[in-house]
This record gives structure tokens, C-alpha cells and sequence, in this order.
């Protein structure tokens, strides 16, 4: 690049003022470098080649995948610790119900006893009614029974009961179905009657309080 000074004297007093002005050739050529730049300013970036990004998309696929395959390995090895403690505590539980097992002969021996012990039940059974009939029974070795003849005192008489055997509850004395039906079916306790009065003050109330409208009237 080449550079002129030219000297510049406006006035006679500014003489002495010396500025260097670039000549024409100088400002071409800057403009041509100045347009080069942005030129290659605005150029696309420098193309990647296909083996490059089928490099980067195995590398990510292959690091994916071991993330999933170590993921796997994780969850089972977990599942398996599971499985053991499962297997240990369930070893534990059956060894604790061994322990409280019966034996195998128990079941011969008591089937061999059941007999012996409904006999004794029997025995005591028979013993403690045969207690209480006695209890209940006095027994009188000279008893006596006496007869209406044989009291002479005054002070008391003897008088035999007669017991009569009726032949049906509805055939004694005082007894009337017609009768007993009829007081039971109307003044019986499952049926509370009231008079008429007492109903028809029950209504007036009901229509003075407003209670026998029906709701949403």
C-alpha cells in the first residue's frame, strides 16, 4: 500500500499545519478489503463431513444404551437381594412353626383316650344326679300318710285335694277362646286404639301447624 502527504495551506498564517491525506489509489484499495471481509463474513461455516456425524450419533446410541443396560443390572440385583431376604425370612417362619408343632403320636394317644374320658364324664354326670335327687327327696322311713277320719283335734282339720285331668286347656273353667280372642285383638299390647275424639284432635292440630301439607306444596 502506498501513502502520499500532501501539504495543505489554506491561509498563510496555517502554514505550518502539515495533514496527511491518503490519495485515491489508497481508499480504493481499502474498500476492496473492507468488501472481502463481509464476503467472507457472510460465507456458510465450514461444512462437517457424514463420517464425522455418523461418528457422534453411534457415540450417543451406544452411550444410551449402556445406560439402559446398567440401569437393568441395578434393578436386578435388587429384585434378587428382594428374592434372598423373601427366602431367609420365609425359611425363618416355617422353622418357627416346626419348632411349635406337636408330635406325630399325639394324635395316637388321644384317639386312645377320648373313651376313658366320656366314661369319667358319665360317671361323674350320673353321680351328681343322683346328689341332687337325693337333696330333693326326703326320704321318711316311717311316714305315714293321714286321712280326713284320722284327725280329732280342733284346732286344724286335714282336707284331701282331689286332682281332675281336663282334657284340653280350652275345656277348663273360665276359659272362653271367643272372648279371650277378641280382647286380645283389640286391646292387646301390640294394638294401641285410640278414640275417635283424640284422632280428630290430632288432625286439627296437624292442619292448624301446617304439618299435613306435603313438602315442596
Amino acid at each position: 500500500m502506498s501513502t502520499a502527504q500532501y501539504e495543505y495551506c489554506p491561509d498563510p498564517e496555517d502554514s505550518d499545519l502539515v495533514f496527511n491525506i491518503p490519495s485515491g489509489n489508497y481508499m480504493k484499495e481499502s474498500a476492496v478489503e473492507t468488501n472481502k471481509s463481509a464476503s467472507d463474513s457472510d460465507e456458510a461455516p465450514d461444512e462437517v463431513s457424514f463420517c464425522k456425524a455418523k461418528n457422534v450419533a453411534l457415540s450417543i446410541l451406544n452411550a444410551e444404551e449402556e445406560i439402559k443396560k446398567t440401569t437393568k443390572a441395578e434393578k436386578k440385583k435388587q429384585n434378587q437381594k428382594k428374592e434372598a431376604l423373601m427366602k431367609e425370612q420365609k425359611h425363618k417362619h416355617l422353622q418357627s412353626l416346626v419348632s411349635k408343632r406337636l408330635p406325630n403320636n399325639l394324635v395316637d394317644t388321644i384317639s386312645a383316650q377320648p373313651v376313658q374320658f366320656q366314661d369319667r364324664k358319665i360317671k361323674r354326670r350320673k353321680e351328681s344326679e343322683s346328689k341332687d335327687t337325693s337333696r330333693k327327696h326326703i326320704r321318711f322311713e316311717h311316714y305315714m300318710p293321714l286321712e280326713a277320719d284320722d284327725v280329732t283335734s280342733p284346732d286344724f282339720s286335714v282336707a284331701i285335694l282331689t286332682s281332675k285331668k281336663w282334657k284340653n286347656k280350652f275345656s277348663k273353667p273360665g276359659f272362653s277362646i271367643p272372648t279371650n280372642f277378641r280382647q286380645k285383638m283389640l286391646y292387646g299390647r301390640n294394638n294401641q286404639r285410640e278414640s275417635t275424639e283424640k284422632v280428630d284432635q290430632a288432625r286439627m292440630k296437624q292442619t292448624l301447624s301446617g304439618k299435613n301439607q306435603l313438602v315442596g306444596c
